[in-house]
This record gives structure tokens, sequence and C-alpha cells, in this order.
């Protein structure tokens, strides 16, 4: 319980669990497309002392949070986040650092620990970037890697099948860069098919299909599909409509 309490009282701000940045980037853009979206993002400051202190907060708080156990991981973390890409977000340590969790408690058992495992571990649980790392956080605390690892999202038309009591299957994640990253959070947050660039007539097209079905049912419509779904939609809402109520959507959402 008191691991808990630590978590619920810590507010990270925008640089770090929340994604209030991108919600303030959408209730600042006018044109409501990604591109300027993605122009405020970028040029959005925070003063860097304010930046180092709520990160200096995390760390205190999962400090705390470990004083507990037997391992410990936040001091090696901290030192390496720079050139490692330790997160798959702020908040969730990726495929690197659970491997040296593993080490730590195999040697304490005594265990021999096969480093031929790590290629397979990496294979299984690597996930790259869980969201956008903010620029301006990345320059204040000097993350290198913030804008070259990929953006990775679980399939989820694989995750819908693990769901199905019974069934095993391996879940893959699919690499997508800042702009599709944009576009689905804008979707599924605020209900709205965001194109990188405005255009003068918002109407739907192929692009519009493709990236909300992509988004809502974890995969690529074959042209044919495509092109019956636009025939029978002329704006953004009938489209959301369209696909949400359709089975393929209806059986991932039971």
């Amino acid at each position: 319980m008191q691991n808990l309490e630590i978590v619920k009282k810590w507010d990270g701000g925008d640089g770090f669990y929340s994604d209030g940045l991108l919600d303030l980037a959408y209730q600042q853009s006018h044109l409501k497309d990604i591109k300027s979206i993605w122009s405020f993002i970028e040029g959005y400051k925070k003063k860097p002392e304010e930046v180092r202190s709520k990160f200096e907060l995390m760390l205190e708080h999962l400090k705390g949070r470990e004083s507990g156990w037997s391992i410990k991981m936040v001091d090696w973390m901290a030192e390496n986040c720079k050139k490692v890409p330790i997160f798959t977000d702020m908040g969730h340590t990726a495929a690197y650092v659970m491997w040296l969790v593993c080490k730590s408690v195999l040697f304490m058992l005594g265990i021999k620990c096969d480093e031929g495992m790590w290629k397979s571990f990496e294979r299984d649980y690597y996930m790259g970037l869980g969201g956008l790392i903010p620029p301006y956080v990345a320059d204040v605390l000097g993350i290198e890697y913030a804008a070259s690892v990929p953006i990775k999202r679980a399939n989820q038309d694989l995750l819908s099948q693990v769901m199905i009591p019974g069934t095993q299957i391996k879940t893959v994640y699919r690499s997508i860069d800042k702009y599709r990253y944009l576009q689905e959070y804008y979707l599924l947050k605020y209900g709205e098919v965001l194109p990188y660039i405005k255009r003068s007539s918002w109407s739907v097209n192929e692009s519009d299909v493709q990236t909300v079905y992509r988004v809502m049912c974890g995969e690529s419509l074959d042209e044919k599909e495509c092109r019956n779904i636009l025939s029978k939609v002329k704006s953004a809402d009938e489209l959301r409509r369209t696909i949400t109520t359709s089975e393929k959507f209806k059986k991932m959402h039971i």
C-alpha cells in the first residue's frame, strides 16, 4: 500500500507521465492539422530548472518505491538514461533494464547467467519508446536517442486475439513515426481525424479511411474495402460511425 501511495501522490507534469503537452498543442492549434500541432510541440519551451526539478522528483519517488527491494536500479538508470533507451516511456522501463534485474535475481539465487539469453529477451520484449519524449525535455536532460529510437505500438488485432480465453499468440509490435503517433493520440482522445496538412475542403479521402481503420482496428484495408467505405461516407463523423459499428471493431471491444 505504501508503494501505491507514492505513485498516487506524485505529479510528473507534462514532461513525464502525462500527455499534457499534446493536449495543450491540440487546444492551441487553430488549423487542427498534425504539421501545425507538431510545430507547436517542437517549439514549446519550459524553464530548464523546472524540467530538472520534475525529473529529480520522479527519481526520488522511484527510489522510495525500491527502498524495500533487494535489487536497486534507479541510480543506474539516472546515470545512463541520456545514452541508453532505458524507458519505453518515463514510467515503464525497457527490456535492457529488465534484463539487468533478471541477471541480478539469478546472481542472488546462485544460478549461472547465460549471456546468450539476452538476444532472446531483447527480441521478445524490446518495445522501443512508448510515446513522444517532448523535445524540450530531451534538450534539457540531454536524452540523445529521443528523436531516433522508434515509437512502437502493439498490434491491436493480435492483442484482441490474446484476450480470447484459451488462445495464445505472440504479440507483435509495429513502429510508427511521430506524426502517426499524434494522429492516433488525437483520434482516440478527441475523436478527430487530423490530416498532416489542413486541406481547404474537409472531405474524407482514402488516406483518412486507412488512418482511422488502422487506429481503431489495428490493421490496414485492401483497396477494394477502402473504396467501399469511402463511397458511403462524406464526413469524418460518418467515417467514425461507420468503423465503430463494423463487425471488426465490435469483436475487438467485446
